[in-house]
C-alpha cells in the first residue's frame, strides 16, 4: 500500500508544471496526417531495457490503453504504409514516433481498424554530407519474472551498431542489432532476435531523390518447460519467425511546391509457433495429459503508394493552400495451418503411440484494395485552418467485390491570432474539431496481415451490410503559455467493433459486436527549468475511455456489467539534468480498467467482468555523458547509464503475466 501512495503521489506531483513543443506539434514526413497530438523523438526510448515498442510507450501516449497497446487496438505505419506489428523494427533505427486519435484516421479508410488510434513511425535515413561515422548501443542487465511462487532470472542483453557516410549526392546507412530475453509483453524472454538494416539515397540533381530501404529482422527461442499462471499447466514453447521488407522511393520537385513520392513495399512473414502442454497432476495411475498446439503462418504484402502535392500561396501570403491526391495499392496473402493432438501417457511423450483427439486445420486468404484520397488543406492569416477530404476504397477477396467512401473533416481556430495577440503570456491557443466516416467490415486479415491463431479456431461470425458505417470525432483545445508550457485536451467519440474470442463446442470463433467508444483526455509538458545549470522537464497525461458493448446481440450472458464504469489510466515522464549527469523516468498506470474473462455453460456462453488496477514504474535511467571529456579522435561521445524497468508494479486482478523486472546498464557510444 506504501508504494502505490508513493508512486501515485510521484504522478500527481507533475500536474504543478508541465517538455517544449509547439501547441500543435508537426509532422512533415507524415504524408497521411501532418498534425499528430504529440511527438516522441526515439533518442529518448534507445536505452529502454526491452525490444517491444508497445512496452516502450507505455504511459507516453495520451487516450491509448495501457491493457491493449498492440494488435487490433493502434493501427502502425512506417513511413507511409501500413505495418502488421512494429517488433521487427530496433528502436535505433527509428527516427520520431507521433501518434493521433481523431476524426482524420478516416483518411486511412478501411485500414483504420484501430479504435485506440494511429502510431505513425519515421525510419532514420542516411544524411548526405557526412563523414563515416560509427554508433555502437548495449545495453546488458538481468531479468526476474516472478509468477505465483516462482521466480525466473534471465541475461537480458542487446547490442547494435550503425555506420553511416554522405557525399553531397550519395548517402548510405548500415545497422545490425541483437537482442535476447528482450520480449517482455509476450513473455517471450527466451527469444534471440537478430535485425539487419540498410538504406541508400541518391540526389543526382536537386529536385530528384531516389533510395532504397531494407529490414530483415528473423526471431527465435525455445522456452525452458514452466508452470503456466493462468492454466497451471507444465508448458514450454517453441517460436520462430522470419520478418523481412524492403522498399524502393522516388521523390521529385519539378517546380516550386510541386511535389510526387512514389513508394514501393514487399513484405514477407513467416511464423511458427508450437506449444507443448502437459497437466500438472495425473491420474491415480500415473497418466497425464499430454497435447501439442502446431501453428504455421506466413504473410505477404506488396503495397504501392504515390502522393501528389501541391502547396501555393494567395494574398501576399497571408493565406496558404496544399491540394493532394493520394493512389495506395495493396495486394496480401495470408495462410495458416494448425495442428493439434491430445494423448495420455505415463511415460512421457515417447510413450503416446497414437493420440485421443486430434485437429488440422488450414485458412489462406488474398485481397486486393485500390485506395484514392483526395485532400485540400487551407490556412487563412494563420487564424483558421481547415482540412477536407474523401477516400475511396474498392477492394476484391476471392469473387467479392466492394466499394466504400471515408469523407473526413478538421477545422482550427487560433484564439492567440484572433483576440489574443497582444497578451505576451499567451503563444498560442488552438480550438479545432474533427470528424469522419470509415467503413470497419473489411475483412479481418485484410486489414492485421495476422492469420487465425490459437487452439481450435473454426470460424469468423459477423457480416455487415455495405451501408453500416463507422464514425468518429473530436474536439478540443491545445494551449501553450511563457514559451515553455503547453497543456492539450480533447473528447473523442468512436462507434466501431470489437472481436470477441468466445468458447463454442468443439472449439472457439472470432465474434464481432457493434461497440461504442468515447473519452476525454488531457496531456501536459514543460520545461520547469532550462536556463539553468539544472534542467528538469516534466510530462503527465490523464484519460479516461468509455467502452459499451452489444453483447446482448450476440446472445451472451452477462456477469457483472461490462459497461457500468471505465478506466482512469495516467503517465508521466521525469527528466531532471545537471553538469553531465542526467536521470529519466517514466511511470503508468490504471485504475478500474474492465477484463473479461468468457466461459461456456449449458446454456450458451458467460462474460465474467472484473476491475483491474495497475501502477508501474515503467522506466528509469540514469546517466554520465562524457562530453568535453574525450579525446576527439578516439571518441567523439560516450555515454553510460544504469537503467531499469518495472522496478516497482502495484497489480489488482491483472490477469496477464507479470512484466520482468530488469536492471542493468547501457552504453551509447560515437566514433
Amino acid at each position: 500500500m506504501k508504494r502505490t501512495l508513493l508512486l501515485s503521489a510521484a504522478m500527481l506531483c507533475t500536474a504543478v508544471a508541465f517538455a517544449q513543443s509547439p501547441a500543435q506539434p508537426f509532422s512533415g514526413k507524415n504524408i497521411w496526417n501532418d498534425r499528430p497530438d504529440v511527438i516522441i523523438k526515439a533518442e529518448e526510448l534507445k536505452n529502454f531495457p526491452g525490444a517491444e515498442l508497445a512496452e516502450m510507450l507505455y504511459g507516453r501516449l495520451p487516450g491509448l490503453d495501457q491493457l491493449n497497446a498492440g494488435g487490433l487496438t493502434v493501427t502502425f505505419i512506417v513511413d507511409g504504409v501500413v505495418w502488421p506489428g512494429a517488433d521487427a523494427l530496433s528502436i535505433h533505427n527509428i527516427e520520431e514516433i507521433a501518434y493521433y486519435r481523431g476524426g482524420l484516421n478516416s483518411k486511412l479508410g478501411i485500414q483504420n481498424i484501430s479504435t485506440g488510434g494511429v502510431i505513425y513511425i519515421t525510419t532514420k535515413t542516411a544524411a548526405f554530407k557526412q563523414p563515416l561515422g560509427l554508433t555502437f548501443n548495449t545495453l546488458l542487465g538481468a531479468n526476474s519474472l516472478k509468477t505465483n511462487d516462482n521466480k525466473d532470472h534471465s541475461t537480458f542483453q542487446s547490442y547494435q551498431a550503425a555506420l553511416a557516410q554522405g557525399t553531397d549526392k550519395f548517402a548510405w546507412r548500415a545497422a545490425a542489432v541483437y537482442n535476447r530475453n528482450a520480449r517482455n509483453l509476450t513473455r517471450f524472454d527466451f527469444m534471440n532476435q537478430f535485425q539487419l538494416n540498410a538504406d541508400l539515397r541518391f540526389s543526382p540533381w536537386s529536385w530528384i531523390e531516389l533510395g532504397l530501404k531494407t529490414n530483415y529482422a528473423p526471431a527465435k527461442g525455445d522456452s525452458p518447460i514452466d508452470t503456466d499462471p493462468v492454466s497451471g499447466l507444465e508448458k514450454q514453447l517453441k517460436n520462430k519467425q522470419d520478418n523481412w521488407n524492403g522498399s524502393f522511393y522516388l521523390k521529385v520537385e519539378p517546380l516550386k511546391g510541386l511535389l510526387n513520392e512514389t513508394r514501393l513495399q514487399k513484405q514477407r512473414i513467416i511464423a511458427d509457433f508450437d506449444s507443448y502442454t502437459v497437466s500438472a497432476n495425473g491420474s491415480n495411475d500415473g497418466t497425464r495429459n499430454y497435447q501439442t498446439n502446431l501453428l504455421h503462418s506466413s504473410y505477404k504484402n506488396l503495397t504501392a503508394l504515390n502522393n501528389l502535392s501541391y502547396s501555393f500561396n494567395l494574398h501576399k501570403e497571408q493565406i496558404k493552400a496544399k491540394a493532394s491526391a493520394i493512389f495506395q495499392y495493396n495486394h496480401m496473402k495470408s495462410k495458416s495451418d494448425f495442428s493439434m493432438a491430445s494423448y495420455r501417457s505415463k511415460t512421457g511423450w515417447a510413450g503416446a503411440v497414437s493420440p485421443e483427439m486430434s485437429n488440422t486445420q488450414m485458412m489462406e486468404t488474398g485481397a486486393r484494395s485500390y485506395g484514392l484520397v483526395g485532400d485540400l488543406s487551407l490556412d487563412f492569416y494563420n487564424i483558421l485552418s481547415l482540412k477536407a477530404g474523401v477516400r475511396r476504397d474498392s477492394y476484391t477477396q476471392g469473387n467479392i467485390g466492394r466499394a466504400f467512401y471515408a469523407p473526413y473533416f478538421y477545422g482550427g481556430l487560433s484564439l492567440k491570432q484572433l483576440v489574443l495577440k497582444d497578451v505576451k503570456a499567451v503563444n498560442d491557443f488552438l480550438v479545432f474539431g474533427s470528424y469522419g466516416q470509415y467503413h470497419a467490415d473489411a475483412p479481418l486479415d485484410l486489414n492485421t496481415g495476422a492469420g487465425i491463431t490459437g487452439t481450435g479456431m473454426t470460424t469468423i461470425s459477423g457480416d455487415f451490410a455495405e451501408s453500416n458505417k463507422s464514425s468518429m470525432e473530436s474536439f478540443g483545445a491545445k494551449l501553450m503559455l511563457f514559451d515553455r508550457v503547453t497543456i492539450g485536451g480533447d473528447w473523442y467519440r468512436n462507434d466501431h467493433y470489437v472481436v470477441m474470442l468466445l468458447p463454442v463446442s468443439p472449439g472457439y470463433i472470432y465474434v464481432d459486436l457493434p461497440a461504442e467508444y468515447s473519452n476525454w483526455r488531457i496531456w501536459a509538458n514543460a520545461e520547469v527549468f532550462r536556463s539553468t545549470a539544472f534542467k528538469w522537464n516534466m510530462g503527465l497525461n490523464i484519460f479516461k475511455n468509455n467502452t459499451k458493448i452489444d453483447l446482448a446481440s450476440a446472445g451472451i450472458m452477462l456477469k457483472n456489467d461490462p459497461n457500468a464504469s471505465a478506466a482512469l489510466q495516467t503517465g508521466m515522464q521525469q527528466n531532471f539534468s545537471y553538469a553531465n549527469f542526467s536521470l529519466n523516468i517514466n511511470g503508468n498506470a490504471y485504475f478500474d480498467h474492465l477484463v473479461f474473462k468468457t466461459e461456456g455453460t449449458n446454456t450458451g456462453v458467460q462474460v465474467i467482468a472484473n476491475k483491474a488496477d495497475f501502477i508501474n514504474l515503467n522506466y528509469l535511467s540514469f546517466g554520465y555523458n562524457f562530453k568535453g571529456k574525450l579525446r576527439p579522435k578516439a571518441c567523439k561521445s560516450l555515454n553510460v547509464s544504469l537503467v531499469a524497468r518495472n522496478l516497482v508494479q502495484e497489480r489488482k486482478n491483472v490477469q496477464d503475466n507479470p512484466g520482468s523486472k530488469t536492471i542493468g546498464f547501457a552504453i551509447n557510444a560515437g566514433f
